[in-house]
């Protein structure tokens, strides 16, 4: 038996919620759940702004395209490619191959979105009032002490020396270390 992985799918341009409804509704009705487990269309939120007016949409990050969390074995792989809106897989030569935990955490960054094993691996044991390093981003390599923490977001609000003045810095639960 195959592991489970990330495929990437590719369908017809501008198809991609067709696709995956379709795909959704053959799982339910062929009952594959237990092979087939996630379908995403890569998207990212952006705020168009016309004149006086905002407008917040979601964009398709890769369009064409979906990612299906599947087990990778040949009938799963047929089963995926003969669905309505689908064209195939990304391949390498003829065989469908799953996306690489960082290739995954990549387009889970670039969607905003965690990868759910991140989830599991990052256990909140900050404190407001505790002092933590930045890892990451423009404000890499300073310190500072913890302002505010929101479980729900996995953000963490610290008050850090920028310039000689303290400044709100926030950042994902991820990017910090504890000191």
């Amino acid at each position: 038996m195959k592991e489970r992985g990330w495929f990437i799918v590719h369908t017809y341009a501008g198809q991609e919620h067709k696709a995956k409804a379709n795909l959704e509704q053959k799982i339910s009705t062929m009952h594959m759940e237990d092979k087939i487990f996630q379908i995403i269309i890569p998207q990212v939120d952006i705020l168009e702004i016309k004149g006086k007016k905002t407008k917040k949409d979601r964009k398709c990050l890769y369009p064409g395209y979906l990612l299906v969390e599947m087990i990778g074995e040949n009938d799963v792989i047929d089963f995926v490619r003969n669905t309505p809106g689908i064209t195939g897989f990304v391949t390498f030569g003829r065989e469908p191959i799953p996306l690489q935990p960082k290739e995954l955490d990549e387009i889970f960054r670039q969607m905003g979105i965690e990868d759910e094993r991140e989830k599991e691996k990052v256990e909140l044991h900050i404190e407001v009032g505790q002092r933590a390093r930045i890892l990451e981003g423009p404000f890499a390599d300073s310190y500072g002490i913890v302002q505010e923490v929101d479980v729900e977001k996995r953000k963490v609000k610290l008050s850090v020396n920028i310039f000689n003045r303290e400044t709100i810095v926030e950042v994902n639960i991820n990017q910090i270390e504890e000191i």
